[in-house]
């Protein structure tokens, strides 16, 4: 479930960009661009048919390697998936085709996950209803009015 949480994050971060519907538990580094002490961890389909398939692979494999620096910064291009060994403070230059995610771990306490967009998507289409006890005489005027139309009374 967590990775599949974390491909979904990822992929919003590349494809949708901002206005996803979650606060963004990755930070894009850049295009182009990769952290400069980096450990080569697999290979990627369909470059390579026996290679991973999905970012959230990619997320996995640094996970459970040892000597990735946590929280993660993972690079990957249509090709490789690396991990960096330390902080990735600065990135180097790379190739046109790498993107670098570094993992985010500094939100807040009791912060909501969701954006303002995805509170919005949340609560839509939520009714509040008004639990006050009926009066026993209208409050305001009806809504409806009296038109003399051809010497006949008729109520709009």
């Amino acid at each position: 479930m967590l990775i599949s949480y974390v491909h979904f994050l990822l992929s919003s971060l590349i494809i949708i960009g901002p206005g996803a519907l979650n606060v963004p538990n990755w930070e894009h580094l850049g295009d182009g661009v990769g952290c400069a002490n980096r450990e080569w961890l697999a290979n990627v389909y369909p470059t390579f048919s026996w290679g991973i398939h999905e970012i959230n692979e990619c997320v996995a494999l640094a996970g459970n390697n040892a000597n990735c620096q946590t929280p993660l910064a993972i690079s990957m291009d249509n090709d490789n998936c690396y991990c960096s060994l330390d902080a990735c403070d600065t990135v180097v230059n790379t190739w046109g085709g790498m993107k670098t995610f570094k993992e985010l771990t500094d939100q807040p306490t009791g912060v909501s996950t969701l954006s303002l967009s995805g509170e919005q998507y949340n609560n839509f289409g939520v009714v509040t209803v008004d639990t006050s006890e009926p009066t026993p005489f209208p409050t305001s005027l009806s809504p409806t009015k009296v038109c003399l139309l051809s010497n006949h009374n008729r109520v709009f």
